[in-house]
């Protein structure tokens, strides 16, 4: 076993060291020439100006949603292009989900009218289920791999284009997924928040941010715990309300029994990044999820995510957690420890050896610290919009 996390460890620092190597690379004068040349797929005209020509992005709105404008590519291939020296190369304009794909197939407009209906409907057949330690709740005590439909869920970036998800997206919102995009993909300051420890935010749950989970089901609450650079710990809490005040990192989440399927309603939820370049969310995203368990003991979730601030509509997500092993099996739940080396050094994020002595700028958790990094060393002389001057944004 020890030998194993060594090995572990070993290739987790090799990929890092890789990366930060990567990280330090600029576009010259040699690579904008080879950007400039790189040829658009037979049939495609490229626009006069795209996200790896312009001066300056804040200009190009009309084109964001394009997919010219991101030369066809999907957030994943954009996040890893300076790792693998594929710079403002061409992806496949034919490739990737639609806008009808993305959306949700449901009726409703808000979370609480979501939540609402299904429990109408658990309470016509004679519902919620209520269970206690006399009669206790399905047994979905184990593990899970949560990454079963990693290739099909746009919540990873790889299966959609990036401007595809500019289409779902509010103008707001749109401007700072091209930020994003832009200093990813030009720039080369990926932000990445599991490298410099920031928290995760909720919408990782459903996309890098965790791989196996871990189920404790009790009559009062499940409780669902994971995490890569951190641990994310989410309690579903049965038969209650919201009471939350102030917007958390994960938010609040209730949920009631439906027989043996599971409905949750979260709220409360801190705006933030899913990372990666991948789109902002506000702290008006809710989410409900219905989890159902088939005769694999996989659990399937479908998620709908509601944002008004942030996407046009409601949004849509399958999800499956794979069985691996029962609660009392010798799996064991990895606990995280973030522990910081990447620094931003002039705007790039640069490994730090222990004890030496840096400049260090203490993050604003409930701004943009990613943005401001960008926009400090990367955006001088580009119109970008005023800020925002409001200090929070709690609820």
């Amino acid at each position: 076993m020890k030998n194993v996390i060594t090995r572990a460890s070993a290739l987790a620092l090799g990929a890092a060291l890789l990366w930060t190597l990567a990280a330090l690379a600029q576009v010259t004068p040699e690579l904008q020439k080879a950007i400039d040349a790189r040829q658009a797929p037979q049939g495609v005209k490229p626009l006069p100006v795209d996200l790896f020509t312009t001066k300056d992005f804040y200009l190009d709105s009309e084109s964001w949603p394009d997919p010219r404008y991101t030369r066809c590519n999907t957030p994943w291939r954009i996040d890893q292009m300076w790792v693998n020296g594929s710079v403002g190369e061409w992806g496949d304009c034919q490739y990737g989900q639609s806008v009808k794909e993305l959306t949700s197939p449901y009726p409703y407009q808000t979370a609480e009218e979501h939540y609402d209906a299904l429990m109408a409907k658990a309470s016509a057949k004679g519902g919620p289920t209520t269970y206690d330690r006399a009669h206790p709740p399905p047994d979905w005590d184990g593990y899970y791999n949560s990454r079963t439909l990693q290739q099909q869920q746009w919540s990873f970036g790889n299966n959609v284009q990036a401007a595809t998800l500019m289409q779902v997206l509010t103008p707001e919102y749109r401007r700072r997924f091209t930020q994003a995009l832009y200093h990813v993909a030009v720039t080369n300051s990926a932000q990445w928040v599991s490298s410099t420890c920031y928290p995760e935010g909720l919408m990782r749950w459903w996309a890098q941010g965790i791989r196996d989970v871990q189920v404790t089901v009790t009559p009062h609450q499940v409780q669902l715990l994971s995490g890569t650079a951190l641990n994310i710990l989410r309690e579903i809490l049965i038969g209650q309300k919201h009471v939350t005040k102030i917007s958390q990192w994960y938010g609040e989440t209730v949920g009631f029994w439906d027989g043996e399927a599971l409905v949750a309603w979260t709220d409360n939820v801190q705006g933030w990044w899913m990372s990666h370049a991948l789109p902002e969310f506000s702290s008006e995203l809710e989410a409900v999820e219905v989890y159902t368990r088939d005769e694999q003991r996989n659990i399937h979730l479908d998620i709908t995510l509601y944002d008004p601030v942030a996407f046009v509509a409601p949004l849509h997500l399958e999800v499956i957690y794979t069985y691996l092993a029962a609660a009392d099996s010798e799996q064991r739940y990895q606990w995280k420890e973030c522990q910081q080396y990447l620094f931003n050094i002039n705007g790039r994020l640069e490994a730090v050896t222990p004890g030496t002595v840096i400049q260090y700028r203490v993050p604003d958790w409930y701004d943009r610290p990613w943005a401001r990094v960008w926009e400090e060393y990367f955006e001088k002389g580009m119109s970008r919009p005023e800020p925002d001057e409001s200090l929070f944004n709690f609820k």
